[in-house]
């Protein structure tokens, strides 16, 4: 949920951050081919810096 809306801001694209959504990417294929949810949005996030699973030190 975080990363995709990190990463939705980042790109200044909408993505669906819902929690309860699949790990695996829809393409009406099912095909094994295509990478997952999760990846798609860690290479959003790495492509502007930031670590692709968004372990990152928070202060508050």
């Amino acid at each position: 949920e975080s990363i995709a809306s990190k990463g939705g801001s980042l790109c200044g694209k909408f993505v669906d951050a819902t929690p309860f959504e699949d790990a695996l990417k829809k393409d009406g294929e099912g095909g094994s081919e295509s990478p997952s949810l999760v990846d798609e949005l860690g290479s959003m996030l790495a492509a502007h810096g930031f670590n692709r699973y968004g372990t990152e030190v928070l202060y508050s």
